[in-house]
């Protein structure tokens, strides 16, 4: 079964707190990892679903996909077209539509995009989590929310076992 593991929001850029979303990104790994893109408000849009090229990748493609539905600015939406075979479909499998020099290639024009305010929230033991280095590349406004706290249920012991402090910790 699979499970979201990642949670991006995508919105105005202009604003230096939150984000005004307008669309969402959910990260899903399990049989096989995907991300789903849903327009905010938008009832005619329907979710389009992209499965990973790469576990190794998966924030990465993230940005690919949406860049190709968010972005229009630049010529990035003609040069998805032209490296992955139709990205259109409802479902995309990026390890069979596209080939992996062609995506480091969209990814070197993503890396250049600022329009957009991104707020990405990475749960634990997602494949994003290891990924996050990858961030200093991009020019995107974002802001990365890591759990800072875990309450988990063990059913075998039917007991509680926390992580981390719910102390709000001092950003400046």
């Amino acid at each position: 079964m699979n499970r979201v593991t990642a949670h991006l929001l995508i919105g105005d850029g202009k604003s230096g707190k939150g984000v005004a979303p307008l669309w969402q990104l959910f990260l899903q790994e399990g049989d096989k990892t995907t991300w789903t893109l849903h327009k905010i408000g938008d009832p005619s849009f329907k979710p389009v679903t992209w499965a990973v090229s790469d576990q190794d990748r998966a924030l990465e493609d993230g940005f690919i996909l949406i860049s190709y539905y968010v972005y229009t600015v630049g010529g990035i939406h003609q040069q998805i077209e032209s490296n992955i075979s139709d990205p259109k479909a409802p479902f995309v499998d990026l390890s069979t539509a596209a080939h992996k020099v062609d995506l480091e290639v969209l990814c070197d024009l993503i890396r250049k995009l600022t329009d957009h305010r991104l707020l990405l929230t990475v749960y634990e033991g997602s494949a994003a989590m290891d990924q996050l280095e990858i961030l200093d590349w991009y020019h995107f406004n974002i802001e990365v929310c890591l759990p800072v706290y875990t309450r988990t249920h063990d059913a075998a012991t039917k007991s509680l076992s926390d992580r981390g402090e719910l102390a709000v910790p001092d950003l400046e």
